[in-house]
């Protein structure tokens, strides 16, 4: 899934992935590539606060 966007990120979306998490990231070409290949569990930083 995440060979096209950032092979580091791997990690942290496994993790999120078996915890059942929302993957939280400040990483913008992260969440629109992951988003693009259909991953919907993963939100910007930035929304987050903003729905505090």
């Amino acid at each position: 899934m995440l060979e096209k966007i950032d092979p580091k990120d791997i990690h942290y979306l496994a993790l999120s992935l078996q915890l059942g998490f929302v993957l939280l990231t400040r990483d913008k070409p992260l969440q629109r590539g992951l988003r693009k290949q259909g991953y919907r569990n993963v939100v910007l930083f930035e929304d987050f606060l903003k729905g505090i």
